[in-house]
């Protein structure tokens, strides 16, 4: 259960241990790209991607995942270090991402789903259905398994925001995404047919940019020097509800494929929805993997867990702000 002011204490102790001990930031990406609909805010505009990338030139040490780890385990941590990574692997973080980072010569790692490359993504699918469809029906019944799960839409071309600050289609993408992320991955197909049955989709190819890289893309990628690849699993499952055989697959397969695919070892891993249970990290350190980041907000320091790192997650927030938000996490 939360607990009310259980997240501003978490962040008030983060802040005293940057203000007392060696300390350092990995800052977690996922998309560089601007886009009118982002319901799971994932987008960095360009622009401000930039703007960010220079206020970390102006006031911090970017460095990347391999001198961070050294840095931990040797007490040498450089003042006011930060990494930087993307979570995913978009095809924006080769052809956007990439020459923004290159122009200022600022490492970064890249974590890839490996079993979607070149394709789209099941929860930008189930977005792009939901919100790019000009009027949809105002009932949806959906087959799962033996299970019939029934919806009635109010107003479904209704854009008015609520109390909450979400329109009906929000409201609805929401319950679709929370009964789609329980599905195996080989149930996630046909529950997405249905949808698109259901919504009459008749879209356009989908933005080459919104897709996860090709092969050959992440091959161009990974030949940068200031590129390192890391194992982001092969499905971007929940780790933790799944079988410890299957989650074994899903961080051994995504590191042997990549590793195959780019001839480069793959040191590093994510843990796909920040879902880093003991016996998941156990599994990723055997795997081979020399660090992890998982998805909670806080400070890196020297004593901690190399295989559950935590990220804090910019907004799409231009220089001003961002310094202002970066700011209290540097020492000075």
């Amino acid at each position: 259960m939360r607990r009310y002011g259980q997240k501003t204490a978490r962040r008030a102790a983060a802040w005293l241990r940057s203000r007392f001990r060696p300390t350092a930031l990995i800052l977690g990406y996922h998309r560089i790209a601007a886009t009118a609909v982002d319901p799971y805010s994932l987008c960095v505009s360009p622009d401000h991607f930039a703007q960010q990338l220079d206020v970390l030139c102006r006031v911090a040490n970017v460095i990347d995942l391999e001198t961070l780890r050294h840095g931990l385990l040797n007490g040498s941590l450089p003042e006011r270090a930060v990494a930087i990574t993307f979570d995913d692997g978009y095809q924006d973080n080769l052809v956007t991402a990439l020459p923004l980072l290159a122009a200022r010569q600022l490492p970064a790692t890249v974590f890839v789903v490996s079993g979607t490359l070149g394709q789209e993504f099941w929860w930008d699918m189930l977005a792009r259905l939901i919100f790019e469809t000009a009027v949809l029906p105002d009932t949806l019944t959906l087959q799962s398994g033996e299970q019939t799960i029934q919806w009635t839409v109010p107003d479904p071309a209704d854009s008015t925001l609520q109390k909450d600050g979400h329109s009906p289609r929000h409201h609805l993408f929401h319950q679709l995404y929370s009964q789609m992320i329980k599905l195996k991955v080989e149930e996630r197909p046909s529950f997405l047919a249905q949808i698109q049955t259901w919504a009459s989709a008749n879209h356009p190819l989908v933005a080459a940019h919104t897709l996860a890289m090709t092969p050959s893309e992440l091959q161009t990628l990974a030949v940068n020097k200031l590129i390192t690849i890391g194992a982001h699993t092969i499905s971007h499952p929940p780790l933790g509800q799944l079988p410890t055989a299957t989650q074994r697959e899903e961080i051994i397969g995504s590191k042997t494929s990549l590793e195959s695919l780019i001839k480069q070892p793959i040191p590093f891993f994510s843990y796909p929805h920040g879902d880093s249970a003991l016996a998941v990290q156990q599994l990723v350190q055997a795997a081979g993997f020399r660090l992890a980041c998982t998805s909670g907000n806080d400070v890196v320091f020297p004593s901690s867990n190399l295989y559950c790192l935590p990220r804090f997650w910019p907004a799409d927030m231009d220089g001003d702000r961002f310094a202002r938000w970066l700011r209290p996490w540097l020492k000075n």
